[in-house]
């Protein structure tokens, strides 16, 4: 739970979680106004606009298929591919941040559209592809610092969840996440008690990402800044890095010249 650096402290440690009740309000009103702001919720999610969110779920999709040699034969470059990809989804969330401005909401919300999602029978892809990045908006465009996500009783895995976390964000997730899980961090916190899959970190400019379990391949990809510590394994270091630190264990992985890793 403590990042490998002396000098950081986890900002969850004195994190505690508080249930304010009013006596005055009936219980049949709480669960009303509680529906109304997942209804609002799950409203402005739909009406993202859809040529955008089936492009980013297209890109997604190759991705969660990718194979180096079949990309290679079709002639994808990766770096073009992760370039697209980030910059979709840039534009779903961006679209995120203005269907969500007008909703009042608390991060307990946030988590109660999580498991509405997370239980949904529908399996259309492009019905919770985008959720991660929907979620991130949402915790970007809210007032509070601290988010808690008990994600680990639903089969789905929430892609870039922390897109662009904040300098005085934190987001604790319990449960595994999908690809890109931190993607665009510009100072946030995360703080993963499960595993990641690819690409966790990519464009990473600035914060810290502690994962407790594993991650997948490119890890780091076109970071620029901030720390990534993984206690467990990574399958694969991201060699498409100019700045910042991945930490496993007792290795640093630091970008050094002609896009090359090297453990110090």
């Amino acid at each position: 739970m403590i990042l490998n650096d002396g000098n950081m402290k986890n900002p969850f440690l004195d994190f505690k979680n508080i249930t304010v009740t009013d006596p005055d309000l009936p219980l049949d009103r709480l669960v009303r106004e509680n529906r109304r702001v997942l209804d609002d919720l799950l409203a402005a999610y739909r009406g993202l606009p859809q040529d955008r969110v089936k492009e980013f779920c297209r890109l997604l999709s190759h991705g969660l298929k990718f194979n180096a040699y079949k990309a290679w034969l079709l002639g994808l470059e990766l770096p073009k591919f992760v370039a697209d990809t980030l910059d979709s989804a840039s534009s779903v969330y961006e679209s995120s941040l203005r269907m969500v401005g007008e909703i009042q909401y608390a991060p307990h919300d946030i988590e109660e559209l999580c498991g509405f999602i997370g239980l949904s029978r529908e399996a259309d892809f492009e019905l919770h592809g985008p959720m991660g990045l929907y979620i991130s908006a949402l915790i970007n465009a809210s007032d509070e610092r601290f988010f808690r996500l008990d994600l680990h009783p639903y089969p789905v895995r929430h892609h870039f969840l922390g897109f662009r976390l904040e300098a005085d964000k934190n987001l604790l997730v319990k449960g595994d996440l999908g690809h890109f899980s931190g993607a665009g961090l510009c100072g946030g916190f995360l703080e993963v008690n499960g595993s990641t899959g690819s690409w966790c970190g990519a464009g990473m400019a600035g914060g810290h990402i502690h994962i407790a379990g594993n991650a997948l391949s490119k890890t780091g990809e076109r970071m620029t800044g901030g720390q990534i510590n993984v206690d467990g394994s990574i399958r694969e270091i991201a060699r498409q890095r100019s700045g910042g630190e991945i930490r496993n264990a007792s290795e640093v992985f630091a970008p050094v010249a002609h896009g090359k890793d090297n453990a110090q």
